[in-house]
């Protein structure tokens, strides 16, 4: 996974399961296997960059994921292709 242009691609916003999304938000899509995918994805790129920063230890990883509890309950943005994070 690589960082990169933000250019082609659209900001997602995943929120908690349950949470009241404002009607600020005018193109909202529900779709848990889709947003467990982004999630996924994101715990790999977070993953990722503290492992090669050396915050933590590749045992620290499930997957390759930085799988935290808090992952759950808070609000993530992330740059989204195509492809996917």
């Amino acid at each position: 996974m690589r960082l990169g242009s933000c250019r082609s691609r659209k900001l997602a916003l995943l929120a908690p399961p349950g949470v009241h999304v404002p009607k600020f938000f005018r193109q909202v899509h529900v779709n848990a296997s889709r947003s467990d995918s982004l999630l996924a994805d994101l715990q790999r790129l977070r993953g990722n960059i503290y492992l090669q920063d050396g915050a933590i230890e590749p045992r620290e990883l499930t997957n390759g994921r930085q799988d935290l509890e808090c992952s759950f309950s808070i609000k993530k943005i992330g740059c989204v292709g195509a492809s996917g994070i």
